[in-house]
């Protein structure tokens, strides 16, 4: 059975979070989930997540 990861990140500047991981990531987000979430896709059925305003559990 094929297994997805994501990996969130939660952030509390969203704009500045977006430009830092684009410049890590070499690209910008694969696609934009919403105005406080964007998703980059590392590898097939792989990615990673940022999104604003969210702290560990809430």
């Amino acid at each position: 059975m094929p297994l997805d990861l994501y990996a969130g990140i939660p952030v509390t500047d969203y704009a500045a979070a977006l430009k830092w991981y684009e410049r890590l990531l070499g690209t910008p987000p694969t696609f934009v989930a919403s105005d406080t979430e964007a998703v980059w896709e590392l590898a097939v059925r792989r990615g990673a997540y940022g999104i604003a305003g969210k702290r560990r559990g809430e």
